[in-house]
């Protein structure tokens, strides 16, 4: 999987984690950070 297709797929999940709970977006923002080593 490169990057911009996970980048994309994380954007869209943290679109329905919003929508569940403003956090769980933030948290698939932070752990997929850590993920991509930023």
């Amino acid at each position: 999987m490169d990057t911009q297709e996970f980048l994309r797929g994380k954007k869209e999940s943290e679109g329905v984690g919003d929508r569940l709970n403003p956090l769980t977006g933030l948290l698939n923002s932070v752990l997929g950070d850590n993920l991509l080593g930023k």
